[in-house]
């Protein structure tokens, strides 16, 4: 070969074109997986202090990326991953499994959330849960006949970005901190 970059190739007087083989195709498009792969667990694994990773409509349908997900909270035990799941929660049956074997996994859907392995839906009070938390739930009708401050069902509105914008700022503010 001339060069480097010469694809041709001359052997007893005839060139020949050297194809790569069909392999290199498929390694070539799993590396960036594989980098961001351990950019993850480099992440997640950083032991000198806690860590969050807020995961947005993630199916769970990877094993690959479940794997190194589980490994890495399995591994640091003050690391927590948020899910949050546009739809109902029934339809994540491999997130709530996950979730309720792994203390560090939350997967919180529209009606229901798993939350240190703990599955059950959302509920609110109409007097100060209502206001200070309007812009992440929208509280259900009041049953009739029950006290005006009795727990009532939400739904969990997280699907609308503004709104999961609204969830980072109360999550990351500290107390008497204007939201």
């Amino acid at each position: 070969m001339a060069s480097g970059h010469d694809a041709h190739q001359c052997v007893d007087g005839d060139e020949l074109l050297i194809h790569p083989s069909h392999l290199k195709y498929d390694e070539s498009r799993r590396m960036p997986y594989l980098v961001m792969a351990d950019r993850l667990k480099t992440f997640l694994n950083r032991g000198e202090r806690p860590v969050a990773l807020f995961i947005l409509g993630y199916s769970f349908g990877d094993e690959h990326i479940n794997e190194a997900l589980i490994d890495c909270l399995r591994s640091n035990p003050s690391a927590a991953c948020f899910t949050i799941q546009y739809d109902a929660l029934s339809r994540c049956p491999a997130a709530v499994r996950l979730a309720t074997e792994n203390s560090n996994l939350s997967v919180m859907a529209k009606d229901r959330a798993v939350i240190r392995r703990r599955e059950d839906g959302w509920l609110m009070r109409q007097t100060g849960d209502v206001a200070a938390l309007a812009e992440i739930f929208t509280a259900g009708p009041q049953g009739d006949g029950t006290d005006s401050d009795a727990p009532r069902p939400c739904e969990f509105e997280i699907g609308n970005f503004a709104r999961f914008g609204d969830l980072l700022r109360l999550v990351s503010s500290t107390v008497g901190e204007a939201r």
